[in-house]
């Protein structure tokens, strides 16, 4: 006893021009293979809000990452900053040593 499947009319671009109404093939599967023009991958084209929540998650990670970044950087600056306050006393002490030698 097998079910026939219903074929009805699509208008979206993306999509087959027909499309069954049988659960069991609507999938992944559906999308044309011979559409070469769209670069995204097929399930987030057909999910927009999976695309934009995984793109949203990028920003979030980079933003993240940037904040360490510059974390680092001010620590480094002060650590610059420290070691050349020390190098000037060290050549201080330097110049004295042969003003007093001399």
């Amino acid at each position: 006893m097998a079910k026939k499947d219903k074929k009805i009319k699509s208008n979206t671009p993306s999509s087959p021009k027909y499309v069954t109404s049988d659960e069991d093939t609507l999938s992944s599967d559906n999308c044309d293979s011979s559409d070469d023009d769209n670069p995204l991958p097929s399930e987030l084209v057909k999910n927009p809000k999976a695309m934009i929540k995984g793109l949203k998650r990028q920003v979030g990670a980079r933003d993240e990452l940037l904040e360490q970044q510059e974390e680092l950087l001010v620590q480094e600056r002060k650590i610059s900053e420290e070691l050349k306050k020390l190098l000037a006393l060290e050549k201080g002490k330097v110049e004295k040593l042969d003003q007093e030698s001399a």
